[in-house]
């Protein structure tokens, strides 16, 4: 008899999930804070969205040869995980499925590429990610992947290098470098911003540009075009001169100097705030967002990829989007530029 795991948010320590479960329902164990380790059995086929988001302690899981899908923000903010292995039977990844995943530097992928992997799936997880994948693994022939820098397992099949000394060519003269024919940022807008601003980046040949980073932290990017592409300053940075790391087909390039990151404003919360209420749902295929006790305070919500922001005029009030039922989207609040929440949304 099939069964799902539909609520394990009191989870403490190291769990063991029952043979009989066949899915880990959606956000099952979201906020479980206190579980560290879990083990789940062959039976089960899906893990679903958002089922271990902010379980915050989580550092071991072990995920079966018999799962095929794992959905959107599944693993969101699991913040203590720093290695995961995924299964050959992995066929599908969620879109921010471990998006914040903060401490998240190795994925050892057991088999092929999954067919199908949504967006953000690995944005603003640990520094310098890596996939290690089997040399035999079908993926395809780049350096990254969806952010992620692919290691390939040596080919014990490789025959050795010839000696260079008995080479016809050894002595012929070495073939001139092609023309650099890749990303040339020149301007950036603006260039001392503080965390969580946008900054556009200006040049040539910017569509090329696969994935950005800033002292090792994985940068979103948004409103890409040949000319130029938009992206956020990510929390977590120490202030000052700053290189921007830009990868693509035609390798690594660092700008040196681009950016002077500004020290955040420090707020002295009120009582006022510390009593407010910040919330994010969904009713008749609407995104809502409610905010209450912040008369006064300028909220910043992003749903999916379209940012909204508005002064409060009332200590109660509720702003909503039409994005239809059925969907899974990330929802970020901020309050005077302030990230005050991050959560995943299921429209109903």
């Amino acid at each position: 008899m099939s069964s799902v795991v539909t609520s394990g948010s009191s989870c403490a320590g190291t769990a063991t999930i029952p043979n009989s479960v066949t899915s880990i329902g959606e956000f099952a164990f979201e906020n479980a804070t206190s579980l560290t380790s879990i083990t789940i059995p062959n039976s089960v086929t899906t893990i679903g969205s958002g089922a271990f988001a902010y379980a915050s302690s989580l550092a071991s899981i072990t995920i079966p040869n018999s799962v095929t899908s794992i959905g959107f923000g599944a693993f969101a903010n699991a913040t203590a995980l720093s290695s995961i292995t995924i299964p050959n039977s992995v066929t599908s990844i969620g879109g921010y499925a471990f998006y914040y995943a903060s401490s998240l530097t190795t994925l050892n992928f057991k088999g092929n590429a999954p067919a199908t992997v949504g967006p953000s799936a690995f944005d603003s997880i640990g520094p310098n990610p890596i996939a290690n994948i089997t040399s035999a693994a079908d993926f395809p022939d780049v350096e990254f992947w969806n952010g992620l820098r692919l290691v390939r397992a040596a080919d014990a099949s490789s025959s050795p290098i010839a000696d260079a000394s008995s080479s016809p060519i050894a002595d012929s003269e070495p073939t001139p470098p092609a023309p650099y024919a890749g990303p040339l940022p020149s301007n950036y807008s603006p260039s001392t911003p503080s965390m969580g601003e946008e900054v556009t980046i200006m040049g040539e040949r910017l569509h090329l540009v696969d994935t950005c980073t800033i002292d090792g932290i994985a940068v979103q990017i948004s409103n890409q075009s040949a000319d130029s592409f938009t992206i956020v300053i990510p929390a977590g940075l120490e202030p000052g001169l700053k290189d921007l790391v830009m990868t693509g087909p035609s390798g690594k390039l660092t700008a040196q100097g681009a950016l002077t990151i500004q020290q955040p404003k420090v707020e002295i919360i009120s009582e006022a705030l510390v009593s407010s209420k910040l919330n994010a749902g969904s009713f008749n295929g609407y995104v809502a967002v409610y905010a209450k006790g912040l008369k006064r305070k300028i909220l910043s919500w992003k749903v999916g990829n379209k940012w909204f922001k508005t002064t409060l005029t009332s200590d109660y009030q509720v702003f909503q989007r039409k994005i239809g039922a059925g969907q899974d989207m990330l929802v970020d609040i901020y309050i005077d530029s302030q990230k005050s929440m991050t959560k995943v949304v299921t429209s109903r």
